[in-house]
C-alpha cells in the first residue's frame, strides 16, 4: 500500500522524547497490533510502517515524592492516527485511533465515605 510507504519515509521523528527532564514515569513505545472495531476485533496493518506508536506506562503509584501513594502514572498526550486496519467482515478501513504518547505523573485525592 502506497499510503503505508509515505507515512513509513517520515516515521523517526513521531514520537515525543522529554530531553533533559527527570523520567518519573517509565514507559516503553509500543505498536498496536488489535483494534476493537465495528464490534469484532480488527487487525493494524503494518503499524511499524505505518508510525502508529503509543507508550505503555509501567505500574508505578507514589511517582510524587512528596504525595506518597496519592500520586500515579497515567496515559497522557493523546495523538490520533489515520490507521489502515484489517477486518475480517469488512476488509481493509482507514479508521483515526487515539493513543498516548507519553506517561505523567498524576496526585489523585481518595474520595470521603458519605457523612453521616
Amino acid at each position: 500500500m502506497a499510503a503505508i510507504k509515505e507515512k513509513y519515509i517520515r516515521c523517526d521523528n513521531s514520537y515525543y522524547k522529554s530531553v533533559g527532564l527527570t523520567n518519573v514515569c517509565p514507559s516503553e513505545v509500543a505498536y498496536p497490533t488489535k483494534v476493537e472495531v465495528y464490534g469484532t476485533t480488527c487487525y493494524v496493518v503494518k503499524p511499524e510502517s505505518q508510525c502508529i506508536r503509543y507508550a505503555k506506562c509501567e505500574v508505578k503509584s507514589g511517582c510524587l515524592e512528596i504525595s506518597g501513594d496519592e500520586s500515579e502514572c497515567l496515559m497522557d498526550s493523546f495523538r490520533q492516527f489515520d490507521t489502515w486496519i484489517y477486518c475480517e467482515n469488512c476488509g481493509f478501513r482507514l479508521v483515526q485511533l487515539r493513543l498516548p504518547q507519553c506517561c505523567t505523573c498524576s496526585k489523585y485525592e481518595e474520595c470521603q465515605s458519605g457523612s453521616g
